[in-house]
């Protein structure tokens, strides 16, 4: 599957005219169809590949640590209306990394990515623009399949531009296998600016999102920058990257929300997990509910924010992440806690649902929670 990335350089092969960008040489003569029906003016649905540089050139490297340059906030932004949106943001993220799997894998079902785009989504890229859900199934469709394509998040910054709404600025590293001739991989940055927003049931109940829990926000603005690429020696899967972290990051949203219920985790907890905490053990939809009533509501608002994050893969699509998590309660006399705490959680991917499914979890106390600094002494 070629990557939709967004308004890539390809090949002044296919023309150097289209903005009048010098895209360097590589071979890409199938892709003369596509400039032909109007496919290269369709600004979002450009293949990422090539950005502007020699395809001799050195291109970006993937990140070696899956979370070491991943920053959401900093440490002096994290205030009380950082702490009571935060959920807002665990939900952006979890649909942002959803995003990229129809690419990285190729048993993704195409609805698993529809569902993170809103019907009337508008697409900015350096060289044009695109509009609705629609239009994009329409163009997919015919793009070759040849390709492998990897993106890595390496940064990304979320923030809160009102009450329905999560603006996301993320720097990613594309990944390409099969663009440039005698089986050179290509690599390249692409910055996303992202607006998320939550819709209501009647904009989403009869598109092909339907099976999406409702709560979760979806795309309306994607804007895309590529920025410089090149050769980079070795090609590297990010499937199971992005598929965990969306898989961490729903069920940190489903912890975090105060409106959650039981009911909504039965979309990323299998049938028999086993939830170990330092409260308690938790084994059935009774003691689930519980542990939500109780200890999960000690603070008025929470935030967990991922310090570390590693995984092991497994035969039959298993999985264990291992994961640090720095977490900032807000009680309800607007005193602050912090603390730090380690969760493993044993995972099975069944690639034809929208998330892999959490089969048990283990946690564990690293740093018991004390009192934060009163904000305005910050």
């Amino acid at each position: 599957m070629v990557s939709l990335v967004g308004a890539v350089r390809i090949s002044s092969e296919i023309e150097d005219i289209v903005m009048g960008y010098d895209w360097g040489k590589m071979r890409v003569n199938n892709f003369r169809p596509f400039l032909r029906s109007g496919f290269l003016g369709f600004g979002f649905l450009m293949v990422t590949a090539c950005g502007g540089v020699e395809p001799a050139a050195p291109g970006p490297q993937a990140p070696t640590s899956a979370y070491s340059d991943v920053k959401i906030g900093l440490e002096n932004e994290i205030n009380a209306r950082a702490i009571q949106n935060s959920y807002r943001g665990q939900a952006a993220l979890a649909q942002f990394y959803r995003w990229f799997q129809f690419y990285d894998d190729d048993q993704i079902l195409l609805q698993n990515q529809l569902a993170v785009l809103d019907e009337n989504a508008l697409f900015q890229t350096n060289i044009g623009r695109g509009e609705g859900r629609n239009a994009y199934v329409a163009k997919i469709e015919n793009l070759p399949t040849e390709w492998k394509n990897s993106h890595f998040v390496r940064t990304v910054m979320v923030n809160y531009p009102n009450k329905n709404s999560v603006r996301l600025n993320a720097d990613i590293v594309y990944m390409n296998d099969g663009a440039l001739a005698q089986e050179a991989v290509h690599s390249s940055e692409v910055k996303f600016r992202v607006i998320f927003e939550d819709k209501s049931s009647s904009s989403r109940s009869s598109g092909p999102s339907s099976d999406t829990p409702l709560a979760l926000p979806v795309m309306t603005k994607v804007e895309i920058a590529p920025g410089l690429g090149g050769i980079t020696p070795t090609y590297r899967q990010s499937y199971s990257d992005n598929r965990l972290k969306s898989l961490l990051h729903y069920w940190l949203y489903l912890v975090e929300n105060p409106q959650r219920d039981a009911s909504q985790f039965e979309e990323i907890l299998s049938d028999e997990f086993k939830l170990n905490f330092p409260s308690g053990r938790i084994t059935s939809d009774e003691g689930l509910k519980e542990w939500l009533a109780g200890p999960a509501s000690a603070a008025q608002a929470i935030h967990y924010r991922v310090r570390d994050f590693s995984y092991d893969t497994f035969d039959d699509g298993e999985y264990e992440i291992k994961v640090e998590l720095d977490w900032y309660g807000l009680m309800a006399g607007g005193e602050q806690l912090t603390g730090r705490v380690s969760q493993n959680l044993l995972v099975r991917d069944d690639r034809s649902k929208p998330f892999a499914q959490i089969i048990s979890i283990r946690e564990d106390e690293l740093v018991a929670g004390t009192l934060r600094p009163d904000e305005n002494d910050l």
